[in-house]
Parts: C-alpha cells; sequence; structure tokens
C-alpha cells in the first residue's frame, strides 16, 4: 500500500515493528511523547528530556532503548506528515491502516494538528531552497536482491555538497515532477512568446 505521509510510498518494514510497539502504550503515553517530539521539531536546541520519557514509559515493560525507537517511529511519521502536507485526519486513517489503535492515531494526530503551523514553518525554513547548482553526482545502489534500488545524489551548491537518498519510486516522482515543472515553464514561455 502506498500511504500519503510517507509521499506515496511503501511503509518501511521497521515502522511497522514500532507501530507495533506503539500499540502497547496507551493513547496519553502516545500523545505525550508526540508533543515532546514535535517540540523537538520546532526548535532543535531543546533536547528531548530522558527522565520525563523514563516517567512516561514506567510500567509499559519498555526499556529506555525502546522509548527512543518509538520516539524515532513518532519523529518519522510527523516530520514526514508535515513533509508531504499531510492532513491529520488522513494521517489519522493512514496509521489505523498500519494497525495502530483509532484512539491512539485520533490522540497522536490531535496532538500534530495542534503543532502543524509551527511544524511547516520551522521546517520550511530549513528547506533547500538553492538554485546556483555547480555540479551533480549519483549512484544507484541496490544492497540485497530483494530489495528496491536506492539511488543517491549529490548536489554542490556554494562548494558544498548536499546528499539526497531516495528509493525507486521516490526518484521516479521527482523526475515526473521536474518533468511537469519543465513543460508548464515551456507552456508559459510558449504562450508569453506567440
Amino acid at each position: 500500500m502506498r500511504f500519503e505521509f510517507l509521499g506515496y510510498a511503501d511503509c518501511p518494514d521497521w515502522l511497522l515493528v514500532e507501530i507495533s510497539d506503539l500499540c502497547k502504550l496507551s493513547s496519553v503515553r502516545v500523545k505525550l511523547l508526540t508533543k515532546m517530539v514535535c517540540l523537538f521539531l520546532i526548535s532543535p536546541t531543546n533536547d528531548i528530556d530522558y527522565s520525563r520519557v523514563e516517567k512516561y514509559i514506567e510500567g509499559t515493560g519498555f526499556s529506555v532503548d525502546d522509548a527512543k525507537e518509538t520516539l524515532s517511529a513518532l519523529h518519522f511519521i510527523v516530520s514526514n506528515a508535515v513533509k508531504h502536507s499531510t492532513e491529520p485526519t488522513t494521517l489519522a486513517n493512514e496509521l489505523m491502516q498500519l494497525g495502530l489503535h483509532r484512539e491512539t492515531c485520533n490522540s497522536m494526530c490531535r496532538t500534530f494538528d495542534k503543532y502543524r503551523t509551527e511544524l511547516v514553518d520551522c521546517l520550511d525554513s530549513q528547506r533547500f531552497t538553492n538554485n546556483d547548482f555547480e555540479d551533480i553526482k549519483w549512484r544507484v545502489d541496490k544492497i540485497i536482491v530483494n530489495t528496491s534500488p536506492v539511488v543517491h545524489l549529490q548536489i554542490k551548491v556554494n562548494g558544498e555538497y548536499k546528499k539526497l537518498v531516495m528509493s525507486k519510486e521516490q526518484f521516479f516522482a521527482l523526475k515526473l515532477e521536474l518533468e511537469a515543472s519543465r513543460n508548464r515553464v515551456k507552456n508559459i514561455l510558449n504562450t508569453l512568446f506567440t
């Protein structure tokens, strides 16, 4: 299945495992952990307080390492939902399709919605927006026979290389979007100069 919050890509296997772990936590705990992740994304200088995380997971059978994995999954979910402009209701539906309980999804998405504007502003300010490309390098890796290839792009801007890693599906989506943009610009130029 393809999910909007993942840029219409398949869900990674590791995230499925983490979602099954999220199901073991109450909706209130997931909401508190989601709030911590949102605040961390808004201001990365605010480190995550692991003493508070330990209090949140107390009595659940989770270790601190399990909690860190859960925080990584929540970070991945929230940042991708912002990146792909996913509505909270869509995110909740997609997380339910992945096996997360309805109450947990709704609690998590209400928290996401509360901080969404700030998250968008913060992540937009970190977006790569420079057009002065000096060089582009690329390579395709296929590590295991059963896995999809991974595309690595290195774009040199102002003397510094920026690295982008994407799946085959994401690369083809990027290619289609760039072709569509090029065609739109050509159409605009044709209408202006004919």
